[in-house]
């Protein structure tokens, strides 16, 4: 369970300068080394909107579907 209580998903994505990945698609990149808290952020998404109080690499919400991706 995530660390937020009650996240809010209420951001748009931009149409660029991201992408977006299911979280089991994303959790394999992560396994495999090809995300890391250092090349980028990661943020949650439900609904087609992100959640931008926790990164990716801090907890495991219960209720995101995807993950967007911001390299840097």
């Amino acid at each position: 369970m995530g660390t937020i209580e009650k996240r809010i998903y209420g951001q748009t994505i931009p149409e660029y300068g991201c992408e977006i990945f299911t979280i089991k698609v994303f959790d394999k990149c992560v396994k495999k080394g090809l995300f890391i808290n250092d090349n980028g952020s990661a943020y949650y998404v439900k609904d087609n909107k992100m959640c931008r109080d926790e990164e990716y690499f801090s907890s495991v919400p219960d209720d995101a579907t995807h993950v967007v991706w911001f390299s840097k």
